[in-house]
């Protein structure tokens, strides 16, 4: 499986380093990595999509820094694993306030490299949720399915209820069931996702069930998980 890497970094050669470790990675371990540099968060941000696998973001960048990035990056992408490079450890624990995954001090040996890649991919093939890519109306975002009550379909207009609360997007029933299929993870990959979004209305969100969970029966309305 191949792992799409963002590196937001304004030193070249710090970039250059930590590409070069994911080459000798996957000579290593059979990991392919497909990395993408950026120089700026501002580059980063403006041409965010959430693909991404891990973003490996530098604290210290010009303009924006990179704890405010990450703070930007969370309103679009609330679970894309972030990993600070930071030659000040005192900083990295303000990390922890956007869900950080985890921190490396400059210089980074390829040893300790190896071991916060290890646990990332260990994190990744061990997460079972199935994640959506939402359209909204200049960028996407990611929904984790699991948080899907149902989705309210009125033409192109389409709202996500999820338990944290509604969220606007664009599309139509084919693209949401086709996003249910684009998502990370493993989870019943050989149910549709429409299946998957039933079973969750059926039984409630933790297996509890309940009449709070269940849509109001109405035309246009797509169960979720």
């Amino acid at each position: 499986m191949n792992r799409n890497i963002a590196i937001v970094e304004d030193e070249v050669e710090e970039a250059e380093t930590l590409r070069s470790y994911f080459a000798r990675y996957t000579q290593e371990y059979g990991t392919a990595f497909t990395v993408t540099h950026f120089l700026t968060a501002e580059a980063f941000l403006n041409r965010y999509r959430p693909v991404y696998d891990l973003v490996l973001m530098d604290i210290c960048l010009p303009k924006t820094s990179g704890m405010d990035a990450a703070a930007l990056l969370r309103r679009v992408d609330q679970s894309v694993p972030l990993i600070f490079v930071t030659n000040m450890a005192q900083f990295a624990v303000k990390g922890y306030e956007v869900d950080a995954f985890d921190f490396v001090v400059k210089p980074v040996s390829y040893a300790n490299f190896v071991l916060k890649i290890h646990r990332l991919l260990g994190k990744l093939a061990a997460r079972r949720e199935g994640e959506v890519l939402v359209t909204q109306s200049d960028h996407m975002i990611r929904l984790p399915a699991s948080q899907i009550k149902y989705i309210e379909i009125s033409g192109h207009r389409m709202v996500y209820h999820t338990t944290g609360g509604d969220v606007n997007a664009y599309g139509n029933l084919r693209e949401a069931e086709a996003g249910g299929t684009q998502r990370r993870g493993q989870i019943h990959p050989s149910a549709p996702f429409h299946r998957h979004l039933s079973a969750r209305l059926r039984h409630g969100a933790g297996g509890r069930g309940g009449a709070a969970d269940q849509p109001p029966p109405a035309q246009g309305l797509y169960p979720g998980p």
